[in-house]
């Protein structure tokens, strides 16, 4: 579940963030750890809970804090992995002719 302690947080976070996938396939994303580890996350099943109401009749706002907390968490993360995979090659605009 969402506050399942014996998963890691960046596990819940991604897999909370993934689409729903169709029936019979996956959703697959990568949880990137503190110290620089990774696991892949793969989602075949969701399960649908029940949204509860404040008094107010509007969603709880500080479920909808960490909602978007978690979600940026999860794009920051992806995009973390991403640079150190890539191959970059920066150059200043005098190198390039430009400057």
């Amino acid at each position: 579940g969402r506050n399942d302690p014996n998963l890691p947080a960046p596990v819940r976070t991604v897999a909370f963030t993934l689409p729903v996938p169709a029936e019979g396939q996956a959703s697959v994303g990568t949880a990137v750890f503190e110290d620089g580890d990774a696991a892949i996350v793969r989602v075949t099943r969701v399960e649908p809970g029940e949204a509860t109401k404040t008094e107010g009749g509007g969603a709880d706002p500080e479920r909808s804090m960490l909602s978007q907390l978690m979600g940026r968490q999860a794009y920051e993360a992806v995009l973390e992995d991403m640079e150190r995979r890539a191959k970059i090659e920066r150059k200043s605009l005098a190198d390039t002719g430009e400057g």
